[in-house]
């Protein structure tokens, strides 16, 4: 969680602090030392990405693309490297356009290491930043009778969710 790359992406996921901003984290420092956050992040990122890329989702699962077979977690994975465009510009040129870092990690390679995990917790939603967003949405589509479920644990981020710090 505390890795900082030559580059100076951060953390566990190595978000550039661009990215971090449309989350507003604004303390990279304060960003490094709280694990939690970063999964939160994490996350939320993966939920925008698979909004962004959910038509390429769907017309893309299962096919095989220059030997690796497209599935939804190498597709969101391939995302966090690449960027949303370029999964989309490899997917729609049936991976005649690539991208690599500068470590030379590429989509392909990602979409390859990253293929079946299970991603089915990710909501496919630009606006979903936390459990609130996610039971408004569901409200919103009629859904009246949810509940909400949480360890002991998670208390605190509730009650602070609440009073919106």
């Amino acid at each position: 969680y505390l890795c900082v790359n030559k580059f100076g992406f951060i953390g566990k996921y190595q978000f550039s602090l661009g990215t971090l901003n449309m989350f507003k984290v604004r303390d990279g420092k304060k960003f490094l030392n709280d694990p939690e956050l970063q999964e939160k992040v994490f996350i939320a990122y993966c939920r925008v990405n698979k909004w962004i890329l959910r038509k390429d989702i769907k017309r893309n699962l299962g096919k095989t693309i220059n030997g690796v077979k497209i599935t939804e977690s190498g597709i969101l994975a391939a995302a966090h490297l690449s960027g949303a465009g370029n999964v989309k510009k490899f997917l729609r040129s049936n991976g005649t356009i690539g991208f690599s870092d500068a470590y030379g990690a590429s989509i392909e390679v990602y979409l390859k290491r990253f293929s079946n995990y299970d991603v089915s917790n990710i909501i496919a939603d630009r606006n979903i930043r936390n459990v609130f967003d996610i039971a408004v949405k569901l409200y919103n589509e009629k859904y009246t009778d949810v509940a909400m479920v949480a360890g002991s644990d998670r208390v605190k981020e509730f009650k602070k969710l609440l009073k919106g710090d």
